[in-house]
């Protein structure tokens, strides 16, 4: 089973080599640490200031985004 996960993981490493700032951009909604490491990425900072792009999806959440309002203390404490 080890060495099943091994090789996925081997496979993964040489696409990230590949394409990096596609790949880490996908996934830029995950912990960036955790993608670093399934990378390879000893640093994050390379990640962050190299490979991360923006991209018009998430372009769009940031601009279009409303904060939503506070809850009242009384709706808190209302039980059910």
């Amino acid at each position: 089973m080890a060495t099943v996960y091994l090789a996925r993981a081997e496979a993964r490493r040489k696409l990230v080599s590949r394409l990096p700032g596609l790949w880490t951009t996908e996934r830029k909604t995950m912990s960036v640490k955790d993608v670093a490491a399934a990378g390879g990425w000893k640093d994050i900072t390379t990640l962050i200031d190299c490979y991360r792009q923006p991209d018009e999806k998430t372009l769009r959440a940031v601009v279009e985004f409303v904060r939503p309002a506070p809850r009242s203390p009384a709706a808190a404490d209302v039980r059910v």
